[in-house]
């Protein structure tokens, strides 16, 4: 107070308060799903860019032609053809886990596929097609018979009971580098028919597309969920398409009827509905190349419990390697 009197009897003025800095504002913590959603929009923005730099083609609206297949069953790698009748003796022998108890408290049947460098497989749906995928990547064929890297995009159909956003992060990051895809990766999230319809729809596409589907359901969440007996099972499908040149010229090929019913769960066990429609498709198109002039199989996905299609004759020469081999 005497400081203050005495200021004013001077003529001196009042010293300032000090200044008021603002509080420095401090961001809320970021959830897990603030994080993947901020990936998710990084990555549609990628594939955004992508898309621009893809070749505008004249394709063919109505099909595709399969260029090669390779289906890994429990038991057996299948390549290049198999005869219609040989379907069944591909059926593999049943196992069992401690692991996974159906509600009787009994031991789940399985069709596994065995893996030489993992004797106890993963029952978490993230690390088992982990498992798969490390397999493919280094015992698949079909990888060596690519042409040309750089006119493909490869289509990712994620494994039951996994984020897609998680599979493709996955998957892009363990994918060799001498086989990166000129077109990039895409996670398909559709069944095989709906699909191959908005694929057939556009011309802005690479013309070689690779649709890798992987699924294992001798997992722990798919056993809870699973209510029918049958054995869990697993699957890895590969199927290479080209996009067909756009043309007024009718095709006339000789065709040939195919409508086989494959029981595909007695080959690879109960799997998700995607997976599944692409083992019967992929055993069609097996089927189709071993029928008389080495048939092409041209895709009909509209029937999910066949593998319905059109068999055009000869189109072009067909491999005649072995139909496959036990793994």
């Amino acid at each position: 107070m005497k400081h203050s009197f005495l200021n004013r009897l001077l003529g001196k003025p009042a010293p300032l308060p000090p200044p008021a800095f603002p509080r420095q504002y401090e961001a809320p913590p970021r959830s897990m799903y603030d994080r993947i959603s901020e990936k998710r929009l990084a990555q549609e923005a990628a594939q955004r860019l992508l898309d621009r730099a893809k070749p505008r083609g004249n394709f063919c609206p109505q099909s595709v032609s399969v260029e090669d297949v390779w289906l890994r069953l429990p038991g057996h790698s299948l390549d290049q053809r198999l005869p219609v009748q040989d379907i069944p003796r591909h059926a593999n022998a049943l196992s069992h886990d401690s692991r996974l108890m159906a509600a009787d408290g009994s031991r789940r049947l399985l069709r596994r596929i065995e893996i030489d460098t993992i004797p106890l497989p993963s029952t978490e749906p993230l690390t088992r097609a982990i498992e798969l995928l490390r397999a493919t990547l280094t015992q698949c064929p079909l990888f060596d018979r690519v042409a040309d890297w750089t006119q493909v995009e490869v289509h990712l159909f994620p494994p039951s009971h996994v984020d897609p956003l998680v599979w493709f992060e996955t998957v892009v990051s363990v994918w060799p580098q001498a086989l990166l895809p000129g077109g990039g990766f895409r996670i398909a999230g559709q069944a095989p028919g709906p699909w191959l319809a908005e694929l057939l729809s556009s011309n802005l596409s690479m013309p070689n597309h690779l649709c890798l589907s992987i699924d294992s359901w001798a997992t722990l969440p798919a056993n809870a969920h699973a209510a029918d007996p049958a054995p869990l099972g697993e699957v890895v499908s590969l199927v290479s398409l080209k996009r067909d040149a756009r043309t007024d010229t009718p095709n006339t090929a000789p065709e040939q009827t195919f409508n086989q019913q494959v029981q595909d769960l007695s080959l690879c066990g109960q799997v998700g509905t995607v997976a599944a429609e692409w083992t019967r498709t992929a055993l069609g198109c097996l089927a189709a190349r071993a029928s008389p002039g080495h048939a092409q199989w041209v895709l009909d996905l509209t029937d999910s419990d066949s593998s319905g299609g059109c068999i055009i004759a000869e189109p072009h020469a067909a491999p005649t390697a072995p139909t496959g081999s036990p793994t």
